[in-house]
């Protein structure tokens, strides 16, 4: 497919340019720090995928039946497990590194979307709310840890400053943000943006009473209230309540203030380093 001769011409020329990106090493370091202050939960990385898919056939490709130069889409040749319908994939960009694309490098909406999230299968085709195909595979299939995009201002991970998108997954913000908690607004309109790697989500179930730590670091003085203010990170325990209109695991702190696992648009600004997941039992809503 389109997708791996991309691909393959990206690595040659990273090969042929010998000084363009750092040793692979060295980017898997970056990545890995980058991963850690981004760190997701499944249920959150199957979010981040769809946040991802949604912008991009919105703000790249624009129309499902006359994509907006340099996106396109073009028919696989492939029938979907549902009823033989043909499959069509949607390019983001000509632009060979794949700036400004939500899919990364190769920029292919749907090939994305599914391989982060499922084992190699049959694909049921639907049409998504703006008219999108949209691909999906059986439940079986399914990784037990999804794979999720962190997003940069450079094509190279070590230059780059870490985005990220907004907390609740809105599809009506596809902006990115120099803050977890989307607080500030990146202006890439002269650096672009780079997916610069995938992350592996976690799969750790969330244990009461477990030690957990609560990340301040991006977080200003005048974000903070009186009572963490010179702090750049607080320790507590995880507990499971309810806040907002959820039922789910928070960092509880001795300040008293408690901290969602899962991002909460609004909530104080600071992120749970400890990312973990709702068990069946816990009955997360």
């Amino acid at each position: 497919m389109q997708r791996s001769a991309r691909t393959m011409l990206a690595a040659l020329a990273v090969a042929a340019a010998g000084t363009l990106l750092p040793p692979a090493s060295a980017r898997a370091d970056v990545l890995a720090t980058h991963c850690n202050a981004d760190a997701l939960n499944a249920a959150t990385a199957k979010l981040r995928l769809e946040w991802a898919r949604a912008c991009g056939t919105k703000i790249n490709v624009v129309s499902p039946t006359a994509p907006h130069a340099p996106a396109s889409s073009y028919n696989t040749g492939l029938l979907s497990a549902n009823g033989g319908i043909p499959l069509w994939e949607y390019i983001e960009t000509d632009d060979f590194w794949g700036k400004n694309s939500y899919s990364g490098v190769d920029a292919a909406v749907n090939q994305a979307f599914t391989q982060n999230q499922w084992r190699v299968g049959a694909y049921t085709a639907t049409t998504d709310a703006n008219g999108f195909q949209k691909w999906t595979e059986d439940p079986s299939l399914a990784l037990a840890r999804p794979t999720y995009p962190t997003f940069g201002n450079n094509l190279d991970i070590n230059a780059a400053t870490q985005l990220f998108p907004n907390p609740n997954y809105s599809i009506l913000d596809c902006n990115l943000y120099l803050d977890p908690a989307a607080t500030h607004l990146a202006n890439t309109s002269v650096t672009g943006f780079y997916v610069n790697g995938y992350c592996s989500s976690s799969d750790t179930p969330c244990v009461a009473g477990a030690s957990c730590t609560v990340d301040l670091s991006t977080c200003t003085e005048a974000q903070k209230a009186s009572a963490w203010q010179g702090q750049s990170s607080l320790a507590g325990t995880l507990q499971l309540a309810f806040y907002t209109s959820h039922k789910n695991w928070v960092c509880q702190t001795a300040i008293p203030q408690a901290w969602p696992v899962v991002l909460e648009p609004g909530w104080w600004c600071g992120r749970v380093v400890n990312q973990c997941a709702c068990s069946a039992s816990d009955a997360c809503h």
